[in-house]
């Protein structure tokens, strides 16, 4: 892997520097359509769908947890009358409350209303809970408070970088997005840029007592990531050891199979303020007589780096593997490396130049490449 040095950023903040603000939100959302028509005396479409998704979360550094459900109703004419969900809860508590050791549990469920094996499904539900230590935080709002800085410094708005503690509110604000949207729905964009320009303001470094619509407009154009890349900044990292079980199967007809250990770990390193490096790996094993014999593991290792706010590198490699049998030792794996550049050409305008490199354990090596042209109307 090559690490292209950049130029160090004058202002003394790093990507590190961000801490999670204590943040909460829920959201409920309903839509749905029904279409109907006739030929004639005869009905040739009737037709409906009704989905809903509900979401909250809580999110602070001692603890973390969050609900989601997706569900739906639907029938065509001619059908039955059809139902489903995704359901997914987790929680998260370090026990010195804010680092070292802490305690997880998550939980999934499907459900989909239908005939299978002669009987009508049920849900599908699955738990895993275990312990870990480390701490992973995602600092893509700290990324967004330096390119905010940057801007405001290129259009001569401020003076100079602003100070780290204005950096750090600005982008527990930016941090805190969803809890806007809670709170002021339709208006939320203009409520977290006034709450920006507050601190701006207060920074002492603005050539004026006011941000103009200039300024507004490149502080809007970082959150919405308009006209330049804006891509996800993670740091530090964790590893868990914890125990998954199937609660139910989708059909009375279907086993259960054994409960399972987990191992996952992830980590991620920004090497500086435009580069990137993440890492993750998951290896599971059947808690049988099969265990540590039949395994099945995922890795993943992928480069950034922003040459511009225009022109972003990125490079990567994954891996699937699989242990498939525990008495003749047959393992397989399937591998993929790709790198690319990805370029905003002008205003709403990207290309995107990649390469692929796959090597399935069955079947023939491939090279691929792909050239992308993406223009955003509004």
């Amino acid at each position: 892997m090559l690490f292209i040095t950049s130029v160090a950023y004058s202002q003394n903040v790093k990507i590190t520097d961000f801490q999670v603000p204590v943040s909460k939100a829920r959201k409920l959302l309903l839509s749905g359509f029904h279409n109907w028509s006739q030929t004639g005396d005869s009905v040739t479409t009737n037709e409906f769908r009704v989905d809903g998704t509900f979401t909250q979360f809580y999110s602070s550094l001692p603890y973390a947890w969050n609900i989601s459900v997706n569900a739906f109703t639907n029938r065509k004419f001619g059908d039955t009358t059809r139902v489903g969900y995704d359901a997914a809860a987790d929680f998260r508590k370090y026990f010195s409350n804010t680092k070292g050791f802490f305690g997880f549990a998550a939980l999934t469920s499907t459900y989909l209303k239908q005939r299978e094996f002669g009987q009508e499904n049920q849900p599908e539900v699955d738990v895993i809970g275990g312990v870990g230590y480390g701490r992973f935080i995602d600092a893509t709002a700290m990324f967004k408070a330096i390119r905010i800085d940057q801007e405001l410094r290129r259009a001569g708005i401020t003076t100079a970088y602003m100070p780290k503690a204005t950096m750090l509110k600005i982008a527990q604000i930016i941090d805190r997005q969803s809890e806007f949207v809670d709170r002021y729905k339709d208006i939320y964009e203009g409520r977290i840029i006034e709450e920006i320009t507050k601190e701006v303001l207060n920074s002492g470094v603005t050539k004026s007592d006011r941000i103009d619509a200039f300024g507004f407009f490149r502080i809007r154009q970082v959150l919405a990531g308009a006209n330049q890349f804006i891509t996800q900044r993670f740091y530090g990292g964790d590893v868990r050891v914890g125990v998954g079980y199937e609660l139910l199967t989708r059909n009375k007809e279907l086993k259960r199979g054994a409960a399972t250990a987990n191992l996952l770990g992830r980590y991620s390193y920004p090497i500086d303020l435009k580069q990137q490096i993440n890492v993750t790996a998951a290896v599971n094993t059947p808690l049988d007589s099969s265990a540590f014999k039949v395994v099945e593991g995922t890795g993943t290792i992928d480069y950034s780096y922003t040459l511009t706010n225009k022109i972003q590198l990125v490079a990567g490699y994954d891996v699937n593997f699989k242990r498939l049998n525990s008495t003749r030792n047959i393992s397989v794996a399937d591998q993929r490396a790709f790198a690319g550049v990805r370029f905003y050409l002008e205003n709403y305008i990207s290309l995107a130049l990649t390469g692929s490199y796959d090597k399935p354990h069955s079947g023939k090596k491939r090279l691929a490449s792909n050239i992308s042209l993406v223009y955003t109307i509004f």
